[in-house]
């Protein structure tokens, strides 16, 4: 997969994503999914997810979590 090493996240709420541009993948527990413009993803921010930048420009995304997480 995309995916290397222990970079993932967990913390207390809910995330959502919208993808707008390029593409990226996510690793949410143990599933796995690719992300084209169009796509969204919603998932409990508690279960282990991290994620990258499948193409070589930068992907944009609308990120919600609540509550929120910075």
């Amino acid at each position: 997969g995309a995916f290397s090493g222990e970079d993932s996240h967990t913390h207390r709420g809910d995330e959502f994503l919208y993808v707008l541009s390029e593409k990226m993948a996510m690793k949410v527990d143990e599933n796995e999914y690719v992300l084209w413009p169009g796509d969204s993803i919603c998932f409990r921010s508690d279960l282990p997810h991290q994620w990258c930048n499948l193409d070589k420009k930068p992907c944009c995304v609308i990120w919600v979590t609540t509550p929120p997480y910075f």
